[in-house]
């Protein structure tokens, strides 16, 4: 294949270590960071501070408590001349909340939190429901088990007893598997050529014209070029996005070459100083032959006349088809060389964790997901508020 996948020893070990949960056993930091979990050293010293508050309560505190009652009531009026900068702190973190992270995930979100919502022991039980949690949630069963032992070493690492202390504990080890660094961003570098490729009806062409209107808010110059010439409507479609967000496109007639299209888009881009060349391409996977021979053919055209050009290849996944987007990876993984992939329909509708999946199988970064059908309901991805969406934060 040609995207990265996971060998077989990077995956977790059998099902059966996967709950067996003995909070008293020591974890070292190394252990973490083969994990990619960078270890909390904060919460060691936490516990004992705790400890030792107690402490000063045997002195003889009753006496000057007596004494500082008057100077309390002094100092109550300056606290109240303070009052402005509590309202000044507040709304500006809410802000970003307000935006539908929660629906990332659909239930998932919800029976995590059900979940850690008593105060009840850590124990086997706990790691068991979060196994069936997650596999019900569209996350294979390697992630899973990879994701449970992680969950549990973190916890014994810090020290955590109680269900409702596993909230950063469950945070860590999905950021650990989703969260790609730099590989997330697009290639900055101009002109910009993205060939993008998915199954018809997986949202290609609605992000095709999201994509080019974020470029264009960005203000970069955009030309779309319509190399869809299998399917039917492709080109008239995507005309109705060029004319929605006012990008010029490039076309053939219906069954022409799409090399031959994006020839012409890339000679009309060259001539026009253009930035940023968005490609569509064909959606049939019941002939992969043919279509890789096809992204073969358009590859060799852009070395030979735009080898200067950065390229990106996305993937559009459609969110909603949950585990059935795995298939889908392996197999346009076959025929072209993938740098992202565009998740669609992350509106509620899905359940979310196909995305935990993607990234960590077959260590793709994801670079968008579409959260609605507007032209501006495309994001770009945030490892840290995707996971945060899993506790509506």
């Amino acid at each position: 294949m040609l995207f990265r996948r996971k060998t077989k020893k990077e995956t977790a070990p059998p099902q059966e270590q996967v709950t067996t949960f003995a909070p008293e056993e020591a974890v070292s930091a190394e252990e973490l960071a083969a994990l990619g979990i960078e270890p909390d050293e904060q919460t060691l010293p936490a516990e004992p501070a705790e400890e030792a508050s107690p402490a000063p309560e045997e002195t003889v505190m009753p006496e000057p408590a007596e004494e500082e009652t008057p100077v309390q009531e002094e100092t109550a009026p300056a606290e109240e001349e303070q009052l402005p900068e509590e309202p000044a702190a507040a709304p500006v973190p809410e802000t970003p909340a307000e935006q539908p992270k929660m629906t990332f995930f659909g239930s998932l979100g919800k029976r995590i939190r059900d979940a850690m919502g008593g105060g009840e022991d850590l124990t086997d039980d706990f790691f068991e429901e979060m196994e069936e949690i997650f596999i019900t949630s569209d996350i294979g069963m390697d992630t899973t088990v990879e994701l449970v032992q992680t969950m549990q070493l973190v916890a014994k690492y810090d020290h955590i007893r109680k269900v409702n202390k596993m909230k950063d504990v469950i945070k860590k080890a999905i950021m650990a598997r989703v969260d790609k660094g730099d590989r997330h961003k697009m290639s900055e570098k101009m002109p910009l050529i993205i060939l993008m490729i998915g199954i018809n009806g997986g949202g290609k062409t609605t992000t095709i014209g999201k994509l080019g209107a974020k470029y264009l808010r960005e203000g970069k110059s955009v030309l779309f070029v319509a190399g869809d010439t299998f399917r039917a409507a492709a080109g008239e479609q995507l005309a109705i996005w060029a004319d929605r967000a006012g990008i010029p496109m490039i076309s053939h007639a219906e069954g022409a070459d799409p090399s031959a299209v994006l020839y012409d888009g890339l000679e009309a881009a060259k001539a026009r100083g253009t930035d940023v060349i968005i490609c569509d391409t064909a959606g049939r996977l019941q002939n992969k032959k043919n279509l890789m021979a096809e992204l073969e053919k358009m590859n060799r055209i852009i070395d030979k006349q735009y080898p200067e050009a950065s390229r990106e290849t996305l993937l559009v996944l459609d969110a909603t088809t949950g585990k059935n987007a795995i298939s889908q990876v392996e197999q346009f993984g076959d025929v072209a060389a993938l740098t992202g992939v565009v998740i669609t329909k992350l509106d509620g509708t899905a359940k979310g964790g196909i995305a935990i999946t993607i990234a960590d199988q077959f260590d793709l970064p994801i670079k968008f997901i579409g959260v609605g059908e507007g032209i501006n309901d495309l994001r770009e991805f945030d490892p840290a508020a995707f996971v945060g969406g899993i506790f509506d934060e």
